[in-house]
C-alpha cells in the first residue's frame, strides 16, 4: 500500500525519517524494518508472543496475543512505541487495516506502560463489542472518556485514523470525519510518545504514520481498495484491474520506463478494468494508476506482455489458499522469491465466493505483491463456483471458466470441474475434445491441464474421498489419448505427485487452507506431503524442470520432464541420500489388524517383515518398489499363522528395510 494519500504526504514519505526529538515524524516502513520503535507485550498473556514485522513496506502483527489478567478491563495484548515524552500537542495519523474483528488502537501522550491515552476499537461482540473509545490509563487503570457503541465493521482495506490532541482536548477522526471527542478535565497526561496496539487481533496492518505539530487530517475518501492487478496477457495487450472505495473515474499510465508515455481513462465506477492495446510482444512495461490526486506507481508496478512461443520462462503454481489469509500471504511471499514470470492458482481462492469481503481479505490482499506485477490465471474452485464476484474480479479468456492459451512453449488448458463435462452431452466436454485434439495443442512442446478437482487423492480430512470418479472416468482417458503431459489440481489440502499411463498428476492444495492428512494409497501417486507449499516450473521447448517448495523455501520434491540441454548445475535437482521414516502404526495395541505408515524421500526397494519379540520370523508383508512419499502396509493377523497356529497375543516387531536402511517398530497384539 504505497504511494497513496495526500500529495503532502507523498512528498514527505519519499524518504524515511528516523525518530527525532522534534516533530514532524513520518514513517512508511519502506526500509523494511521498524528501527526506533519499541515492542512491549503485556503479561500475563495468551496466544503470544507478538510477531511485529515489516512485510513489503507494511508494519504487521499476526498473532492473537491478549493479556489474560482482567482481560475486559484492560483490552490489551501488545504494543509498539516510538517518539519522545516531550511531545505535547500533535496530530497522529495512521493508515490501518484489520482482517480480524478484535481490537486495534492508537496510543498517544504515552508516558510509560501504565500511563497514557488511547483510542481503541473492538468489533467482536464475543469480546463485548462493538465499541470505539477514548480512554485514559493512569497506573494501569482505565477510564472511558468518550465512547461510541453503534455497529461498525472494519473496512476491507486500509483506512485513515487521525488523533488530534491539543491541551486537554482529544478528537478522533476516521476518513476525515469526526467520530469522538473528549476533554480530560484533570489534564492527567500533558505530553508523551505515540504507539500502536493490538488486542487478540491476528491480522493488523499499519502504514504511513505521520505525527505533525499542527492539526492535519489524512483521508483516503477515494482510494484503491483492491489491486491493481494484471489479467489476460496477450502478445499486444493486457488488462489492468482495480477496485476503489467510491464511484470515481481513474487513469492508467504506462511506458517502457517509469516516465510514462501513454495513458487510458477508466470510466467512473468502483470496479475498473482497462484493456491496454498496441503493445509490443515479450516486452516489459512500467505502469501507474491514478485515483484523484494519488498515483499508485513505482519500480514494482510493471507487467510483461506474452512471450514468444519458443521463449523459456518460469511459472508459479499454488492453490486452496482460502480462509487462512495469514498463511496464504506467507506462501505467496515465499513464491515471490523465486521470481516467476506468470502464475496459476488451481482454485478455492476464497471460503465462499458469494461473500464480497472475502475476495480482498483472503485472496487479493495476501497476494497483492505478486499479482501487482505478475499476470495470473485461476482454475475456478468449488468454493467460488458460480459466484458473481468471480466474474466481477476476474478477466480471463473465453467464458473465463474454461479456456486455453499458448504461453511460451506450453499450451495451457483450464477446465471448470464444477460444471458439466460429461462425454457427448456437455458443452464443456465438446470444447475440451476440440481443444486437446487441435493443432495448437498437439504441436506445442508441452500440454498442461489445470482444474480444481483431482482424479486421484491420497489425502482428505475424513474417510470417503479418494478423488473425483467422474474426472477419472471422463477426463483422464482424454488426457491419455491426447498425450497431456501434466495435470494440475487442488481441492485436497496437501501436495501429491504421481503418474499414470504417461500423464503426470499433481495436487497443489497447500496455499493456506487447513491441511488434510493421508488416508489411502493410490498406486499412481508416488509423493505425498501434508504441508503448505507452491510449485515452480522452468519451461523450455526441450524440458520442464519441476520443483515444489514448502513455505520456508525448502525443496520438497523435484523432477525433470524432457531432456535438459543446459548447464547441469542450473537445474538444482540435488541428489539426496535415501531416508526412511517409520511414522507409526494404528491402532497399536490392536486386536486383529494394524496399519503401519512409513515414508521414503526417494524411490527404493522395500522389504517389510514381522518378527516375534525374540526376533524369529513371523510373516512377510511386502517386498516391492516404492516411490518417494508416504506409504502403508497392513498386517492382518487372520491371514497369517505362527508356527502352524493362529498368531497369539504378544509383542511383535515390524522391520522395514529400504535400501541399506533398516528400522523397527514395536506392535502389541491383544486378543
Amino acid at each position: 500500500m504505497k504511494t497513496k494519500g495526500l500529495v503532502f504526504l507523498i512528498i514527505f514519505f519519499s524518504a524515511v525519517i528516523t525518530v527525532a526529538d522534534t516533530l514532524p515524524l513520518f514513517e512508511n516502513f519502506d526500509d523494511g524494518d521498524y528501527d526506533g520503535w519499541e515492542v512491549l507485550d503485556i503479561a500475563p498473556y495468551s496466544s503470544g508472543p507478538s510477531d511485529w514485522v515489516v512485510i513489503s513496506g507494511v508494519l504487521t502483527q499476526t498473532t492473537n496475543i491478549f493479556t489474560t489478567e482482567d482481560e475486559y478491563d484492560v483490552y490489551t495484548g501488545t504494543r509498539i512505541i516510538t517518539g519522545d515524552t516531550s511531545w505535547t500537542d500533535y496530530s497522529f495519523n495512521v493508515e490501518l487495516k484489520s482482517t480480524d474483528d478484535d481490537g486495534v488502537g492508537m496510543l498517544f501522550r504515552y508516558r510509560d506502560a501504565g500511563n497514557y491515552y488511547r483510542y481503541l476499537r473492538v468489533e467482536d461482540d464475543y469480546n463485548l463489542g462493538p465499541f470505539r473509545r477514548i480512554e485514559k490509563c493512569v497506573d494501569g487503570v482505565f477510564t472511558i472518556l468518550a465512547e461510541d457503541t453503534s455497529d461498525f465493521t472494519y473496512p476491507a482495506n486500509f483506512f485513515c485514523i487521525t488523533v488530534w490532541v491539543s491541551g486537554n482536548r482529544m478528537t478522533i477522526l476516521e476518513e476525515g470525519i469526526e467520530l469522538l471527542s473528549a476533554i480530560d478535565t484533570d489534564s492527567t497526561h500533558s505530553s508523551g510518545k505515540i504507539g500502536l496496539m493490538c488486542y487478540a487481533n491476528d491480522g493488523s496492518y499499519f502504514d504511513n504514520v505521520a505525527i505533525l505539530p499542527e492539526f492535519h487530517v489524512d483521508s483516503s475518501a477515494a482510494k484503491i481498495l483492491t489491486g491493481p492487478y494484471l489479467q489476460n496477457p496477450e502478445d499486444f495487450s493486457i488488462t489492468i484491474m482495480w477496485e476503489t472505495t467510491t464511484d470515481i473515474d481513474g487513469m492508467v499510465y504506462w511506458g517502457l520506463t517509469t516516465v510514462f508515455t501513454d495513458s487510458a481513462v477508466s470510466p467512473s465506477g468502483t470496479f475498473h478494468e482497462v484493456r491496454i492495446e498496441e503493445l509490443s510482444p515479450e516486452t516489459k512495461y512500467y505502469y501507474g494508476v491514478r485515483v484523484e490526486d494519488s498515483l499508485y506507481a513505482g519500480l514494482d508496478f510493471y507487467f510483461h506482455t506474452k512471450i514468444f512461443d519458443d521463449t523459456p520462462y518460469r511459472m508459479g503454481i499454488w492453490g486452496d489458499n482460502r480462509t487462512d489469509y495469514v498463511t496464504h500471504e506467507r506462501v505467496v511471499e515465499a513464491l515471490i522469491t523465486k521470481e516467476p514470470d506468470m502464475v496459476v492458482n488451481v482454485g478455492d481462492v476464497v471460503t465462499s465466493g458469494t461473500v464480497y469481503d472475502q475476495w480482498n481479505r483472503e485472496y487479493f490482499w495476501p497476494a497483492r505483491n505478486l499479482l501487482r506485477n505478475k499476470a495470473s490465471y485461476i482454475s475456478i474452485g468449488n468454493h467460488e463456483a458460480d459466484a458473481d464476484w468471480f466474474d466481477t474480479y476476474v478477466c480471463q479468456p473465453g467464458n473465463e471458466h474454461w479456456f486455453a492459451v499458448r504461453y511460451g512453449p506450453a499450451y495451457l488448458v483450464f477446465i471448470d470441474t464444477n460444471r458439466w463435462y460429461y462425454p457427448y452431452i456437455s458443452e464443456q466436454w465438446f470444447w475440451l475434445d476440440d481443444v486437446l485434439s487441435s493443432t495448437e495443442a498437439q504441436s506445442a512442446p508441452w500440454l498442461l491441464v489445470f482444474h480444481h478437482h483431482p482424479p486421484y487423492s491420497e489425502g482428505w480430512d475424513s474417510p470417503g474421498y479418494d478423488g473425483e470418479p467422474n474426472v477419472r472416468d471422463y477426463l483422464v482417458p482424454m488426457y491419455e489419448d491426447y498425450d497431456v503431459d501434466i495435470v494440475f489440481a487442488g481441492h485436497t489440502h496437501d501436495y501429491e505427485r504421481g503418474a499414470k499411463d504417461g500423464v503426470a498428476h499433481v495436487i497443489t492444495g497447500g496455499g493456506g487452507a487447513a491441511l488434510d492428512h493421508w488416508l489411502q494409497d493410490w498406486e499412481w501417486i508416488w509423493v505425498y506431503y501434508a504441508c503448505y507449499h507452491y510449485i515452480i516450473l522452468d519451461i523450455a521447448s526441450e524440458y520442464i524442470v519441476y520443483r515444489a517448495y514448502d513455505w520456508d523455501n525448502s525443496i520438497i520434491d523435484s523432477t525433470l520432464f524432457g531432456v535438459y540441454v543446459g548447464v547441469e548445475e542450473e537445474i538444482d535437482l540435488p541428489e539426496k541420500p535415501l531416508e526412511l521414516e517409520i511414522i507409526g502404526s494404528s491402532p497399536n495395541p490392536f486386536n486383529a489388524s494394524t496399519i503401519i505408515d512409513f515414508s521414503t524421500n526417494a524411490s527404493a526397494e522395500v522389504l517389510i517383515t514381522i518378527h516375534d519379540i525374540n526376533g524369529r520370523w513371523v510373516a512377510k508383508l511386502a517386498e516391492t518398489t516404492v516411490g518417494p512419499g508416504r506409504h502403508h502396509a497392513v498386517w492382518d493377523t487372520k491371514r497369517y499363522e505362527h508356527r502352524g497356529d493362529p498368531v497369539p497375543s504378544g509383542i511383535y516387531l515390524a522391520r522395514i528395510r529400504a535400501g541399506d536402511i533398516e528400522k523397527t517398530i514395536r506392535l502389541t497384539l491383544i486378543k
